[in-house]
């Protein structure tokens, strides 16, 4: 290697690392508590102040079989209208799980007691079409869903 002049004079020389371990952000999340508890939104004058937005729930409903008259592709369209009476819904899905079909509809509500209303409505408009075999209203919390209590 040459002893002289740089061969590249316009870069500049790499700085060196810098300490993460205290205080950074990449090293912990200040105010971070851990993950909060179902139901429970942190309150700021009174207001719930959601920091991923507004909390989203869903209802699972395995269908046991269709009434008599009802189309099979009728369904899940009418679960979900029943749910856009009292919310806003952000999706709805059809599966086929272990060979039961399975109604997703997910919503969004301001606390479990509104979800759990609008669990009971959408529940009660499934009735009227089909023999629901079980049902579970769940809330996300980060990347999973809990069981509404």
């Amino acid at each position: 290697m040459p002893s002289g002049p740089s061969l590249y004079p316009d870069m500049m020389a790499i700085p060196p690392a810098k300490d993460v371990s205290a205080g950074s952000p990449c090293s912990t999340r200040r105010g971070y508590t851990g993950p909060r508890r179902p139901g429970s939104p942190a309150r700021i004058d009174g207001i719930p102040a959601y920091a991923d937005g507004m909390p989203s729930f869903r209802i699972t409903l395995i269908i046991g079989a269709l009434r008599p008259g009802v189309a099979p592709d009728s369904v899940l369209p009418t679960l979900a209208a029943a749910a856009a009476e009292l919310t806003t819904v952000e999706a709805s899905d059809l599966a086929v799980v272990a060979g039961s079909p399975r109604a997703i509809v997910r919503f969004t509500a301001d606390d479990t007691a509104m979800a759990l209303r609008v669990g009971d409505h959408v529940l009660a408009a499934a009735r009227a079409n089909v023999e629901p075999a079980s049902w579970q209203v769940t809330e996300r919390v980060k990347a999973r869903w809990y069981p509404v209590r």
